[in-house]
This record gives C-alpha cells, sequence and structure tokens, in this order.
C-alpha cells in the first residue's frame, strides 16, 4: 500500500486510478479510508488465485508478480466501481 499500487499496474491504469484517489481526498482524510477499499478491491479481484495458492511461497510469488500488465483504465474502472 506504501506505493500506492505503482509497481502492480501499468502506468495509464495508474493515472485513472491516481484521479480517483485524490479526488476523494478533497474532505481531507477520504484518501486513507479510500485506498483501503481500493486495495480489498483489488486483492478481491484475484480471490480464486489467490485461495488456489497452496505454499506460502507460492502466494508470496504470485502478489508480487500480479497478472496486471495489460491493464487499462476500463479495468480500473470497473475496480473502482466495487469500491463506491
Amino acid at each position: 500500500m506504501n506505493n500506492l499500487l505503482m509497481r502492480e499496474l501499468p502506468l495509464q491504469a495508474i493515472i485513472r486510478l491516481w484521479d480517483t484517489l485524490l479526488s476523494e481526498d478533497e474532505g481531507g482524510g477520504g484518501f486513507k479510508d479510500f485506498h483501503v477499499f481500493v486495495c480489498a478491491a483489488f486483492l478481491q479481484s484475484f480471490s480464486s488465485e489467490i485461495q488456489a495458492q497452496q505454499k506460502q511461497e507460492d502466494l508470496m510469488c504470485f502478489l508480487q508478480e500480479l497478472p496486471t500488465t495489460e491493464w487499462g483504465p476500463s479495468d480500473v474502472e470497473t475496480l473502482l466501481s466495487e469500491v463506491m
């Protein structure tokens, strides 16, 4: 969560995500709560793959190399719709 999902998503998807994250902070404090929900929805989108991991090492490898290299703004839109 510290890197704001910069490692997990391509640049165009990050720009779309950060646009929403930053707009949620207009009231001063919404960002931290909203980011937790974004991360939860992100993990939920890979729920079946995460649960299928048999060993902790396999799980950590999967989480470090998520299959999101082809994600774009529309994929982030889907993710954000689950959050809101």
